[in-house]
């Protein structure tokens, strides 16, 4: 559990998430002014603290090898357009970076804001609400950001080469399938079927579950739902009879871990960086 989730900050940040608020929450502590966090329809687009441990460019710098000279023109570029978009868009359209990459990078930056935050103890929100700069399709719930917390952790060993891993699958709500690897090994389970669509339309009232097992004779499925902005399933299957603790414990803590390795190892299904612009 990280500092933020566990904090009285982040039960002040749900009420404008849950009340679906767009514009910017300028925080202060003594007197002073510490940070701002950006909100579009209560999902964080962005957000920056005095001293955070990552930020966006240290993060692309440490996961993805990103250069020094790659980062000083994106900043270059963004001081010339400053006021009518925002860098992470930027950093979209020129490529940077990969969809999963820019977006983890993205989620640890804002996880290490948040933290920061949530230390201080007298800290004070003044709300201006209004649209901003266009936002990125890199938005995020509260809860989802807790998973950026093992992003750089060297132990955690590479997922797809799993024992007994048959099939991994990727969904959105409103994009369906994703992601599907080994791209010619379909994944079809009467079970899954059922409980995807009962997720998918649940009453309000029903808390949805993170995770569940599915144990079959053929596979045993874990279904990991991310409660983020896009409202994210990943399924994985497996011969049965595997030690899966280790892999269950990436699915629990780090479970984007997997995306990251789809996104090196295969081809989405659709083009997530536009097709998520069209997301309500």
């Amino acid at each position: 559990m990280t500092v933020f989730s566990s904090s009285l900050f982040y039960w002040r940040l749900r009420e404008f998430e849950d009340s679906r608020f767009t514009g910017s929450l300028q925080l202060s502590s003594a007197g002073g002014a510490v940070g701002r966090i950006f909100l579009h329809e209560g999902r964080v687009s962005w957000a920056e603290a005095p001293g955070q441990e990552h930020t966006l460019f240290s993060a692309l710098q440490a996961l993805a090898g990103v250069g020094k000279e790659d980062i000083l023109f994106i900043k270059t570029v963004y001081q010339e357009h400053q006021g009518k978009t925002n860098i992470v868009t930027l950093m979209e359209k020129t490529g940077l970076a990969n969809f999963w990459v820019l977006r983890e990078c993205m989620r640890l930056h804002l996880l290490s804001a948040v933290n920061v935050f949530s230390s201080m103890g007298d800290l004070e929100i003044t709300e201006n609400e209004g649209n901003l700069a266009s936002p990125s399709v890199l938005l995020f719930t509260l809860d989802e950001l807790s998973f950026a917390d093992k992003l750089l952790d060297p132990t955690i060993p590479p997922l797809l080469k799993s024992q007994g891993l048959e099939v991994v699958q990727v969904q959105m709500k409103k994009l369906d399938t994703v992601y599907q690897w080994p791209p010619d090994k379909p994944m079809h389970d009467d079970f899954l079927d059922i409980g995807v669509s009962w997720y998918r339309n649940r009453p309000d009232s029903v808390f949805p579950p993170q995770m569940v097992s599915i144990f079959q004779p053929h596979s045993t499925y874990w279904v990991r739902f991310f409660a983020d902005a896009y409202e994210t399933i990943l399924i994985v299957a497996f011969t049965p009879g595997q030690d899966l603790k280790p892999v269950v414990d990436v699915l629990w803590h780090a479970p984007t871990r997997f995306l990251l390795e789809l996104e090196k190892e295969t081809t989405p299904l659709v083009p997530l960086d536009t097709a998520l612009k069209t997301w309500e």
